[in-house]
């Protein structure tokens, strides 16, 4: 170890933590751990690209906490109200449900209805069942009963076509 005396004598002296320097008649210890001034110059802009990020996490959270609730109230319902539409849709979904219980594949969630029926194959019966369960989900007026009946006999006629 040094000695302290001999360090007040010479303030250039270093120790095993780094050197003394004389502020205002007082010897400091000045730190070179790695907190010099070139550690210094490679630490801030990471403090501060850091900091900024961090900042930017926590607005990007709490707007999606805060926004949330408007966006919800403002999202279209997904389930049709007529019964005309729930009615045929159903029979749409009763459809598919007897094609995946005969080894035919599933549609997929992304896959549009025609596209499923022209994918399953060739099924007259699935193609007007298909129709009729566009017109309900996709046409602004609910669809008459007219079409719950075509979707019905679509429904048969796939069920026997099948089997």
């Amino acid at each position: 170890m040094h000695d302290p005396e001999d360090l007040a004598s010479n303030p250039s002296k270093t120790t095993p933590f780094g050197d003394m320097v004389d502020v205002d008649g007082h010897r400091r210890r000045l730190l070179q751990a790695g907190f010099g001034a070139a550690g210094l110059a490679f630490m801030v802009p990471f403090l501060v690209i850091s900091t900024v990020l961090v900042g930017l996490g926590l607005l990007a959270l709490y707007l999606v906490r805060r926004l949330r609730p408007a966006f919800a109230q403002s999202a279209p319902n997904d389930r049709p109200t007529d019964p005309t539409r729930r009615l045929i849709l159903a029979l749409y979904e009763q459809g598919a449900a007897v094609l995946a219980r005969r080894r035919y594949r599933k549609r997929e969630k992304w896959e549009t209805l025609s596209e499923y029926a022209q994918n399953v194959g060739r099924l007259p019966a699935l193609s007007q069942l298909t129709q009729a369960a566009e017109v309900a989900a996709y046409r602004p007026e609910a669809p008459g009963e007219e079409k719950v009946a075509e979707a019905k006999a679509a429904l048969a006629s796939l069920q026997s076509e099948i089997k």
